[in-house]
């Protein structure tokens, strides 16, 4: 299964606007949109949100790691309009999921965390 694919069945199943996976220095992979869109051509600027929360996602494994709370596996951004959930992939890899603030919350990070098993199972 493609990573396009697991994108888009995260982002169908969850309720989010779209989902994206990036690399550790924050370049893109591959995203999804609602209504199919991919990295860097739709209203949402997945690359510039994965970008942004590869930045969060590595002050918060940094705390994380020194208070002895052991690893991050999933972090949840709220902003004015919208709610983040940024879950870890294997090798400093993420999956950032954009959605709305009345979504449901925790259906989100849960399909993140499935779309991880197979992003990763994907990664090889």
């Amino acid at each position: 299964m493609s990573f396009k694919k697991i994108l888009d069945n995260l982002v169908s199943r969850s309720g989010a606007k779209g989902a994206v996976m990036v690399a550790g220095d924050g370049e893109v992979v591959e995203a999804s949109e609602r209504g199919g869109v991919s990295a860097g051509n739709g209203p949402l600027e997945l690359d510039l949100v994965g970008a942004h929360n590869a930045v969060v996602l590595d002050l918060v494994k940094e705390v994380a790691e020194n208070s002895e709370l052991g690893n991050v596996e999933s972090v949840m951004v709220s902003t004015g309009t919208a709610r983040l959930a940024v879950t870890v992939l294997k090798e400093g890899y993420m999956v950032v999921a954009v959605m709305d603030r009345a979504a449901r919350s925790a259906r989100v990070l849960y399909e993140s965390k499935c779309a991880r098993e197979l992003l990763e199972a994907e990664m090889g």
